[in-house]
C-alpha cells in the first residue's frame, strides 16, 4: 500500500513539472482572449457598432490622406489606439495584444465616408495570425473579418508587424 502511495507522489511529481504542447496551446489561446484593447471581442456585430459608432474618435489620428497606389482602402483617415500609439513611439517592431487601427475609408471626393477598415492585435507576438483584419463598406459593413486574412496580410506585410499607416 505503501509503495502505491509512493509511486503516486513519484508520478504526480514527476508529471507536474512537465510541459507539453498542449501547454502552449493553452498559453496561446490565453493570450488570444478577450479584451482586445477597447474591443470587448472581435464579433463582426462588437466591430461593427464600435466603427459605427464612432467609439475610436477620440484617438491619435491622422487627416484625410490620399490613396496611395498600392492601397486597396482608396483616401483615408488613420485612427490609433494609445497602445498602438505607445508601441510605435517606442520603436517596438511587434506591436503588442489590444493594438487597434481604424481606417474612415472616403470616396475620391475625399469628403464621403463609405466605410472602414480596422485592425486589432488579438495576441502578442508576431506574424499575420496575431491580427484581425476586417473591412467593411456600406451598406452592410461585413467584407472581410478574418485572423490573418491572406488578402489583407499581403500587403500589410511590407509594414512594420504588420501595420503599413504611420502616426501624424
Amino acid at each position: 500500500m505503501h509503495w502505491i502511495i509512493l509511486m503516486n507522489l513519484v508520478l504526480a511529481t514527476v508529471g507536474g513539472g512537465c510541459k507539453s504542447s498542449d501547454d502552449d496551446d493553452d498559453q496561446a489561446e490565453t493570450d488570444a482572449t478577450p479584451p482586445y484593447g477597447e474591443l470587448a471581442d472581435t464579433e463582426l456585430a462588437t466591430i461593427k457598432e464600435f466603427v459605427l459608432g464612432n467609439e475610436y474618435g477620440d484617438w491619435e489620428a491622422t487627416g484625410i490622406r490620399a490613396a496611395t497606389l498600392n492601397s486597396p482602402h482608396g483616401p483615408a483617415r488613420i485612427f490609433f489606439n494609445a497602445t498602438l500609439v505607445d508601441s510605435i513611439e517606442a520603436g517596438h517592431s511587434s506591436h503588442p495584444k489590444g493594438s487597434i487601427v481604424v481606417k474612415e475609408v472616403y470616396e475620391a471626393d475625399m469628403a464621403t465616408l463609405m466605410g472602414y477598415a480596422l485592425d486589432v492585435k488579438i495576441r502578442n507576438g508576431s506574424g499575420a495570425n496575431t491580427w484581425l483584419f476586417y473591412e467593411g463598406l456600406a451598406p452592410k459593413y461585413d467584407e472581410v473579418r478574418e485572423i490573418g486574412s491572406d488578402a489583407c496580410a499581403g500587403c500589410h506585410s511590407a509594414g512594420t508587424d504588420y501595420l503599413r499607416a504611420s502616426l501624424p
